[in-house]
Order: C-alpha cells, then sequence, then structure tokens
C-alpha cells in the first residue's frame, strides 16, 4: 500500500500528470483494492494513456470475476495489440473451463 500512498500524494501535487493517477489505480489493483482503483481510473481523461487504462480496468474486472464486463472493455482496445489478444484469451479460456466444470458436476451427479 505504500506505492499507492506515494502516488496519491504525486497525483494530488501534480494534477496535470495523469501518469501519476494510473500509476496510483495500479498500485490499489496491486494491493487488491480494486474498487479504488476503478475510481482512480474514472479521474484519467488524458487520450494518450486510455488504451492503459482500459486495460487495467479490464484486469479489475478479471480479477473481480466479472468476465462480462472485462470482455466487454477489452473490446473497446486495439484489436491486434497483443495485451488484447492475450487478456482475450484469458477471458475465453476461463470461460470455457466453467462450462467444463458446470458439465462435469451435472455428469458427476448423473452417475
Amino acid at each position: 500500500m505504500n506505492a499507492a500512498s506515494c502516488y496519491e500524494h504525486l497525483a494530488s501535487m501534480f494534477s496535470e500528470q495523469e501518469e501519476y493517477k494510473l500509476h496510483w489505480a495500479q498500485s490499489l489493483y496491486q494491493a487488491g483494492l480494486y474498487m479504488n482503483s476503478i475510481k482512480v481510473c474514472g479521474q484519467i481523461s488524458k487520450p494518450e494513456i486510455k488504451i492503459k487504462v482500459l486495460k487495467l480496468e479490464a484486469a479489475i474486472r478479471f480479477s473481480e470475476e466479472n468476465l462480462t464486463a472485462a470482455q466487454k472493455i477489452i473490446s473497446n482496445c486495439p484489436a491486434q495489440d497483443i495485451d488484447t489478444l492475450v487478456n482475450t484469451g484469458c477471458i475465453l479460456y476461463k470461460v470455457h473451463m466453467e462450462k467444463i466444470t458446470i458439465y462435469d458436476g451435472s455428469v458427476s451427479k448423473l452417475i
């Protein structure tokens, strides 16, 4: 949480430097403070880092097990971006594994 506090302080001192807000949001995410991180992401409007913000928001939603929201956010990222491809693959894998688990549970009840 120490990094988050430092970046929060920097973001308040240099509010025009939105990169500090991004680092603050990333630090909150790493600390597991997802809702706080989402709130900070909502304060970032600089177009040059908007894709990074979207990727972070998608990672947060994925960590919260909200795969639908994560996929919706990822769909706003450039399709050929490597992070977009990897994130989409992770979401599809998790959805597929959930379906297999549900199927296996249903089959085992029949046996």
